[in-house]
This record gives C-alpha cells, sequence and structure tokens, in this order.
C-alpha cells in the first residue's frame, strides 16, 4: 500500500467508502475541496526493514450537497491510537453515529440514532 503505483491512499482506500454512504444518505454532490498528504514518512516493520512510502496516508475533504447540508471527511491510516472507523451525522430532526474498532462492516460496526428530543441509543444489529 506504500508504494505509488499500488493505487492505494487513505482517500482511496477509506474516503471513497465513507463518500459513498453520504451520497446514499444525502444524494448527489455538489462541491468538493480536500487535500492529501503522507504524515508517516517512514515504516518500521517488524522485519526490521524501513519502508518509505509513496501514498497519502492522511485525507480531508470539505463537501457540499446538491439538496443542502454539508460534510466534513477526515481519513487516515497512520492516526495515533485511532478509535477505528467513525461517522456522525446530525441535522434538525436527529443525530446518526456509526462506530466500529475497525473498518465499519456489518459484523462489528454499532449504529446509533436518536431524534432531537433524547439522547441517541444503539439500533439493534440486522446480521
Amino acid at each position: 500500500m506504500g508504494e505509488a503505483n499500488s493505487g492505494a491512499s487513505a482517500w482511496r482506500n477509506f474516503g471513497s467508502h465513507t463518500l459513498l454512504n453520504l451520497a446514499y444518505l444525502f444524494g448527489e454532490i455538489e462541491e468538493v475541496v480536500g487535500y492529501m498528504d503522507t504524515f508517516a514518512k517512514e515504516w518500521k516493520l517488524t522485519d526490521g526493514r524501513t519502508v518509505r512510502p509513496q501514498t497519502p496516508d492522511i485525507a480531508m475533504a470539505l463537501m457540499r450537497f446538491r439538496k443542502g447540508g454539508m460534510a466534513n471527511v477526515n481519513v487516515s491510516w497512520s492516526t495515533v491510537d485511532a478509535a477505528g472507523y467513525f461517522l456522525e451525522v446530525t441535522g434538525s430532526r436527529g443525530r446518526m453515529v456509526v462506530r466500529d474498532p475497525s473498518f465499519a462492516d456489518a459484523y462489528s460496526a454499532t449504529l446509533y440514532v436518536g431524534d432531537s428530543r433524547k439522547r441517541i441509543t444503539p439500533m439493534k444489529s440486522a446480521v
């Protein structure tokens, strides 16, 4: 994933999936501005080798949806002590949060929802 020709990047591997989720929930995206960079300049492997990655490991984007609303997306595979996947959506009628200690799959993710009158609570898994 660190080689330039691998096609990997924090945005491609993590941001694109989040973008698909947001587009499904809120519709077409009208405008995006973003930035990617490589913060971890070296990877020290367990076998003693050092790799200097050529791919972006952090990305940020601000976006505006055609029907209204905005999103701030931050993804990274080099964040120290990261909590895994976290998506929070807030609006005038309520709030939704998705948390996962790894990569937000149907088996380990928890969805929390709440309306504007009460705290969010976990929903039962469909799996």
